[in-house]
């Protein structure tokens, strides 16, 4: 594999991603932290949680990544396109190395014993983690794939949606707060939705969601989505009564839908449906004239900051381009 990238590269695979990790100071810095800190909150999820639920648990992984991802999605897309899209390779080839029983990989499966559901074993190959991280950050992946200039400056609204909503938000806030409202919460008004949707389109039969997908955790999963999308707008400066803004609430409630009545493998189906949604949403709001003249929500295409602490403090769309 490193040959052939190497090939595809027409140099060295190591040295260029040294020297493209080294070309900014916030990627550096992006890679130093979650390199050190993502595996001490998993350490730390691990073992302060064991009496939790395993629902829970789970979720709260999904926490670590919406935590760790967001102000890179919105800082550097490139760069978390790239940087996810490596991670997928890297934990495919670790997962293959689990199954076929390589030295030192008993301990790994140890550990995701722990933390997978009835439909997946330690005996076979492990997706869920794959899916959880190539859904975090697909739509970027497929934006992004091509890096090239833009003919005309991207809205932010349309950009933030399209980077946001599909994994960090759908899997990250709403999925991970919908299953822990409904399991761990309000358990005194909890009903399942087949209680209320079980009817001659909607049966227990063609949907199984509904007979165990509860009305608190899809209430809490809307709410969850729905400020989490406020804040990301709020951080981005984006006009939140803006007619093109307003319809952009329309895919926190498509996300929250979708997961409810999904009961296949929602880490890698639930994105790749909001994809669709969101594209079809703004491919409907072309024509729309506010989407293209306010002036507040225009920008040029993705960002490097020149540290990670102006990063933080600064307008992330302000920033100048560096590829």
């Amino acid at each position: 594999m490193y040959y052939a990238v190497s090939y595809q590269f027409r140099e060295d695979a190591i040295l260029w991603t040294v020297a493209y990790i080294g070309s900014s100071t916030f990627r550096t810095w992006t890679f130093i932290l979650w390199g050190s800190l993502i595996p001490i909150a998993v350490v730390l999820v691990d073992v302060l949680t064991r009496r939790v639920k395993s629902t829970v648990r789970r979720k709260l992984f999904h926490f670590i990544g919406v935590i760790s991802f967001t102000p890179v999605v919105m800082i550097d897309p490139i760069f978390f396109a790239f940087a996810i899209s490596t991670a997928t390779s890297v934990c495919l080839m670790v997962e293959v190395g689990r199954f076929f029983q390589v030295y030192g990989t008993s301990r790994l499966s140890a550990f995701l014993k722990h933390h997978i559901d009835e439909r997946e074993s330690t005996d076979g190959i492990i997706r869920t983690h794959m899916y959880l991280i190539f859904g975090m950050g697909a739509s970027l992946i497929l934006h992004y794939r091509h890096v090239q200039n833009s003919i005309r400056e991207i809205p932010a609204i349309m950009e933030l949606a399209y980077n946001l909503i599909p994994g960090v938000i759908s899997l990250g806030v709403i999925d991970s707060a919908a299953a822990i409202v409904g399991s761990s919460f309000m358990l005194r008004y909890r009903k399942a939705l087949g209680g209320y949707l079980k009817n001659k389109f909607f049966t227990g039969r063609a949907n199984p969601s509904i007979s165990h997908k509860t009305t608190t955790g899809t209430i809490g999963g809307f709410v969850a989505g729905l400020l989490f999308w406020i804040l990301i707008l709020k951080l981005a400066e984006v006009p939140l009564m803006s007619l093109p803004t307003m319809y952009s609430f329309l895919m926190i409630a498509a996300a929250t839908l979708t997961e409810c009545f999904m009961d296949g493998i929602d880490n890698l189906q639930l994105p790749l449906v909001m994809i669709s949604a969101t594209c079809h949403l703004f491919a409907l709001l072309m024509g729309e004239s506010q989407l293209w003249l306010n002036e507040e929500m225009r920008r040029p295409n993705p960002t490097t900051a020149s540290s990670l602490a102006s990063a933080l403090r600064s307008a992330w769309r302000n920033f100048k381009v560096n590829v």
